[in-house]
């Protein structure tokens, strides 16, 4: 178990799961010290600051580093130091254009002009200051990248709070972040323009050959982020202001939970990439053993959500939350989606562009439907629709890799792990449902069973690994 907890994306998970938990810790903290009104503001802010640089296509050269690192090392600090080149010269397009039209994006966000300029010069500093960490654990250093990382988050959470307390100004946090990542980007470039990796210099047959791999990947991800949100945009412009943040909070109270997938992709890509005869014959393996990777914290997760969704409400945001209870106890099953690396093959095979093909064919039948579905049915209803067009692009993204690869979808899917695992906490569910009318109240009752629940699990899993090992 502890050899296990060493390797291959655990030491990244844990220190992701760090700071994510700082970042869960951050709303709890600002629902109480800022008015509901500066609230909406924070959540609208950070929704945007998330979809600009997919708008502007930069996150595609920052994700492609994975694919590049499996280069032959001749080859792969020019490919590296051309992505970061293309990355930034991407974001600088948020600046060019977004400035010129700050009141209309005001209008349109219903942000203050002030706030946007925070919001374009934050989108545009968000994708290269990531570059030091990403190609870092492109190149296998699964430490150095993510504690890069998590330090300048909890360092961001820090500040929030501090701000949050001393100025209660909800414009004082975006300067601080701002300042923050400024000096994250610096210090990003700083270290990689002395590791070779970056380059201001451009070489016009790498930057088309990384542009053409990219592209797609670029769009995809515009495209699955937008379907991802739709649900988001499409409620915020039809529900009050209250019930809008029922669903917003219902749906990220578990911000660490979306750390898993993309710890274990981004160590399965460079694997699949490979070229090494000797790991070809070990690559389905290497698939397999990325979702039962995946399975061991996702499946109790969901089961957990599903269980104590009131109590977790309750417990993060207070009982004034409690109706965002059901919209977690619903989009719980939302995790379960991440079990599939439905973009791992075509990113490690250059087949980037039927990524875009399956993002844009789902994501165009999702806002659609989403759409409607706002106008006509309830935001519970809404959310379900959004989670059934996700599972259907996950599971076509696992038939095309199947395709690709020569396999059996049956034999891409470690059974025998997803079996024990759910079994594992069917019980588990089943002991502490059955408790629940021995406790005086549900909070004591969450008290006692979910630590109970986490502890068991861990204890019977780490039980079998002594036992296959």
């Amino acid at each position: 178990m502890l050899r296990k907890l060493k390797s291959g994306p655990w030491p990244m998970f844990m220190l992701s799961s760090f700071s994510s938990v700082a970042n869960l810790y951050l709303p709890i903290f600002l629902a109480r010290t800022l008015s509901p009104e500066q609230m909406g503001v924070y959540k609208i802010f950070f929704l945007y600051l998330g979809a600009i640089p997919f708008l502007f296509l930069a996150g595609g050269p920052l994700n492609s580093v994975y694919y590049w690192a499996g280069k032959p090392q001749q080859e792969r600090d020019l490919y590296l130091q051309q992505c970061f080149l293309l990355a930034l010269l991407l974001s600088l397009g948020i600046m060019l254009i977004g400035l010129p039209l700050t009141t209309e994006i005001a209008n349109f966000t219903n942000l203050k002009d002030t706030s946007i300029y925070y919001l374009l010069f934050g989108a545009f500093v968000a994708v290269p200051s990531s570059f030091y960490s990403e190609t870092k654990v492109a190149l296998g250093h699964t430490v150095k990248g993510p504690l890069f990382d998590t330090f300048f988050e909890s360092l961001k959470v820090l500040c929030f709070v501090l701000l949050a307390i001393y100025t209660k100004d909800i414009q004082n946090l975006f300067i601080g972040f701002c300042a923050i990542f400024a000096v994250k980007f610096l210090i990003s470039t700083t270290l990689k323009f002395k590791g070779g990796h970056v380059t201001l210099l451009p070489n016009k047959v790498r930057l088309k050959e990384i542009w053409l791999y990219c592209l797609p990947i670029s769009l995809s991800g515009l495209v699955t982020f937008a379907t991802d949100k739709i649900d988001q945009f499409v409620l915020s412009a039809y529900l009050a202001a209250d019930q809008f943040a029922f669903y917003s909070m219902g749906c990220l109270v578990v911000p660490p939970l979306y750390l898993i997938e993309m710890s274990v992709s981004r160590v399965l890509i460079p694997k699949l990439a490979s070229t090494d005869q000797s790991e070809s014959r070990s690559k389905r393996e290497y698939f397999k053993t990325a979702i039962s990777d995946t399975a061991v914290i996702i499946i109790p997760a969901f089961f957990g959500l599903w269980i104590f969704s009131e109590q977790i409400v309750t417990l993060l945001y207070t009982d004034k939350f409690i109706e965002s209870a059901k919209f977690l106890k619903v989009f719980a099953f939302s995790y379960l989606i991440f079990l599939i690396p439905y973009d791992a093959i075509p990113r490690a095979t250059g087949k980037t562009k039927a990524i875009f093909n399956l993002a844009l064919i789902f994501g165009i039948l999702s806002v659609g439907l989403v759409s409607i579905a706002a106008i006509n049915f309830s935001a519970i209803e809404v959310l379900i629709v959004s989670l059934i067009f996700k599972f259907f692009s996950r599971f076509a993204g696992l038939i095309y890799s199947s395709r690709v690869m020569k396999w059996k979808i049956k034999d891409m899917i470690p059974w025998q792990p997803l079996f024990k695992i759910t079994i594992t906490c069917i019980f588990l569910h089943t002991l502490c449902s059955s408790t629940r009318h021995l406790f005086k109240s549900d909070m004591t009752w969450f008290y006692f069973c979910a630590p109970s629940f986490a502890i068991l699990y861990f204890v019977i899993l780490a039980r079998k690994f002594k036992q296959k090992g």
